[in-house]
């Protein structure tokens, strides 16, 4: 299970630096936390069910291409939003989640999806 993971995650890094787009990369866990919210940064982390950091994710906001990738820590930036904003995460394997950014830091904890993948061919 712990290798078809590491694949999916593999892949979904693949995925999302072909799709392009503007993508931001995230910060280090001390610049995560010492967030300014006036400036319209949403700094955030994706878990999966277990609390095991979801490497790649993509995280945007609702209607718009840009958007970033979470780091090895599963963190994340978004850069020039405001609050109310809806922010939209997917994962490959997981169900994609929506939720709206109401100024603070997010912590987001992703499902396995229904429909899982048997095998990866690149």
């Amino acid at each position: 299970m712990r290798k078809n993971t590491n694949q999916m995650r593999l892949l979904a890094i693949c995925t999302a630096l072909l799709l392009g787009g503007a993508t931001l990369a995230a910060p280090s866990v001390n610049e995560a936390t010492k967030v300014n919210q006036q400036d319209g940064q949403c700094t955030g982390v994706v878990k999966d069910g277990t609390g095991e950091p979801i490497i790649g994710a993509t995280v945007s906001v609702k209607g718009q291409r840009a958007g970033a990738v979470t780091d090895i820590d599963g963190r994340f930036v978004l850069s020039g939003i405001k609050k109310g904003t809806v922010i939209h995460i997917s994962y490959i394997g997981m169900a994609d989640k929506e939720v709206t950014w109401n100024g603070g830091p997010l912590s987001i904890t992703m499902k396995e999806s229904e429909h899982s993948l048997n095998e990866v061919v690149v």
